[in-house]
């Protein structure tokens, strides 16, 4: 009984996870979504930042915060949400004046 939950709520889970808005591959540009909305890559404000990356073939996405312009590693990755149309949406509470970012957008599988 107890496998039998567990089987079905991780192929539940697993289902509700995918967005179905979201396409593994595409065969062509012209079937690429477009985004239609406002799109500022970062927008900084002193209580929160917000980031926007429009990447329509990505399976995941990260913000990479760092403390310095060049060299070291970053001290926070911010895992981004999938929003609609290929874009990718994230929020950094805090005060990041100073600080610098990347977008990490990882092969999966490669």
């Amino acid at each position: 009984m107890k496998v039998k939950y567990f089987l079905a709520m991780s192929t539940m889970a697993a289902a509700l996870g995918c967005s179905p808005s979201q396409k593994d591959s595409y065969d062509s540009f012209d079937e690429y979504p477009v985004y239609q909305g406002k799109w500022e890559e970062m927008e900084y404000d002193p209580s929160s930042t917000r980031f926007a990356l429009w990447a329509p073939t990505a399976q995941e996405v990260r913000v990479m915060l760092y403390k310095e312009a060049q060299g070291g590693s970053a001290w926070q990755m911010v895992p981004m949400e999938y929003g609609e149309n290929g874009m990718w949406h994230a929020a950094v509470d805090g005060d990041l004046k100073g600080f610098f970012y990347t977008f990490s957008a990882p092969i999966i599988g490669a």
